[in-house]
């Protein structure tokens, strides 16, 4: 296990009670009398009205083309929601496994910026319940448990929603997944700082498998 993996073992499980995801994790560790005690009453869902509406419904598979290891071209804007046009290049890489028999997904990333290394993780759960993934991202710099982003996949395209803060102020934040083939992918981050009237791209990345 990794120096991040030891750090972050905590925030994880913190973040799987607080999805909500007891009944579908305990059917795939083997205990059907729990699961069936838990699954009799439905759980509330948690997403927002605007995120339940704007992301397309999740499937346990969504995330199995792109288990393995990738070599990542990044694309960041300096600066988000204000008016920037520089944008910065570097390179890195991504490996993303399959957990809990499919309910769960983890991805372990090093990004080399021109400031330096560092290390991220992906943890996503899927309520089977909603059919929805939920998304954690932990960063070496700064560990610590945000508030997920919400989403599934429409064939080859995914979009997941979420809300944050840059700057003291709410943001509304949107990645979107494009399978391109079985070796080509690409993802991107927007911040809208309107409510979803207008998104700033702020990330690309495109994925090669290795």
């Amino acid at each position: 296990m990794t120096d991040l993996a030891r750090t972050i073992a905590d925030p994880m499980r913190r973040a799987v009670l607080a999805m909500g995801v007891a009944a579908p994790l305990v059917a795939a560790a083997g205990s059907p009398r729990a699961a069936t005690e838990i699954s009799t009453a439905p759980k509330p869902d948690p997403r927002p009205d605007w995120i339940r509406q704007g992301a397309p419904k999740g499937h346990m598979g969504d995330f199995d083309r792109l288990v393995g290891q990738w070599r990542v071209k990044h694309h960041q804007l300096v600066g988000r929601l204000v008016g920037s046009t520089t944008w910065i290049d570097f390179e890195g890489t991504s490996r993303l496994e399959l957990m809990l028999g499919g309910y769960a997904t983890v991805d372990d990333n090093q990004l080399h910026k021109p400031a330096g290394t560092y290390q991220g993780m992906t943890l996503r759960l899927f309520d089977a319940e909603h059919g929805a993934w939920s998304v954690y991202w932990f960063d070496s710099r700064e560990v610590k448990v945000d508030s997920p982003m919400w989403g599934g996949f429409d064939g080859d395209h995914g979009v997941f929603l979420g809300d944050d803060a840059l700057a003291g102020k709410p943001v509304r934040v949107r990645f979107d997944w494009f399978i391109d083939d079985k070796d080509h992918a690409r993802w991107e981050q927007a911040f809208s700082g309107d409510q979803g009237v207008s998104w700033e791209t702020n990330w690309r990345m495109w994925f090669t498998r290795a």
